[in-house]
């Protein structure tokens, strides 16, 4: 219930009931106030909504460890380098290669493209220059003729030399990181000196038809430079917890895991169900 209160301009009476004759008196609303938006004001005392929702916020979620240390830390005491290298170059219950296999060719395939873009072009260019040297007396019976000529050229050449240092890259990429691979696999443990090891064999072996003072000039450069170049991976490997021995540590984890879930010994501790990890890739 509201009524103006006469003598007092601005102000109104509101009663909250009918029933009740105590009225108090509140400032009009200006013609501002009602067509601007209305405040909203929050209660001091967070709801329960607001308590849940700051829970999910804040709390972090705890995984639980299915397969203990000591078991992870007995299976790898078992194993030997021979196992590990089989695992290495066999393939898993789903088909897949592992991932040291993966990362090899996956490499060499980027580094392939690469080297046939880049040398393609460059035998382009070079095939172009020979063209026009060659035939700069050359007189052809009709312009097509030498354009169609002109385009083979560049055509073979490219194809060619790209093919040609494709097969040479993709053989040290090969090299390099199949032994260096290999290496680490068998040690169980990531250095420079396997990325040393397989420099220095891969350099020995593409020099072999230059004997072998050759092959021991390329195997001490090779030697050189794979420390020098295995030390800035390591360094890298080893800020980004990617060493063969977190990979082995992983892989080992969520082998145990797969067999408990293959035996059913894969619980939940919370529910009690029975749980099924995710497959290794």
């Amino acid at each position: 219930m509201m009524e103006s209160c006469k003598g007092l301009p601005g102000f109104v009476w509101v009663c909250p009931q009918p029933s009740v004759d105590r009225c108090h008196r509140v400032p009009r609303q200006s013609v501002w106030q009602t067509l601007s938006f209305p405040r909203v004001y929050a209660a001091e005392m967070p709801t329960a909504t607001d308590k849940i929702e700051q829970a999910v916020s804040t709390d972090t979620i705890k995984t639980v460890n299915f397969v203990s240390e000591r078991e992870i830390q007995e299976y790898m005491m078992k194993e030997t380098g021979k196992d590990r290298l089989v695992k290495m170059f066999s393939k898993n219950h789903i088909g897949g290669w592992s991932p040291e296999v993966q990362f090899i060719k996956q490499v060499t395939t980027q580094t392939a493209l690469i080297t046939f873009l880049i040398t393609s072009f460059v035998g382009g260019r070079h095939a172009r220059e020979e063209f026009v040297r060659k035939h700069q007396a050359t007189v052809f019976s009709t312009r097509f003729r030498a354009f169609r000529s002109l385009q083979d050229s560049i055509f073979m050449k490219s194809l060619l030399d790209g093919a040609k240092w494709t097969v040479k890259v993709s053989l040290f990429t090969v090299s390099l990181l199949g032994i260096s691979q290999s290496i680490a696999v068998y040690r169980n443990k990531s250095s420079p000196w396997e990325y040393s090891i397989g420099l220095g064999i891969t350099a020995a072996f593409l020099k072999c038809n230059l004997g072998l003072k050759g092959m021991f000039a390329g195997g001490v450069f090779g030697t050189v430079m794979g420390l020098v170049g295995g030390t800035a991976i390591w360094g890298i490997m080893y800020a980004l917890n990617e060493t063969q021995e977190q990979r082995n540590y992983w892989k080992v984890q969520k082998h145990l895991e797969m067999e408990k879930a293959s035996r059913g010994l894969l619980v939940s501790p919370e529910t009690g169900e029975q749980l099924q990890p995710q497959p290794m890739s």
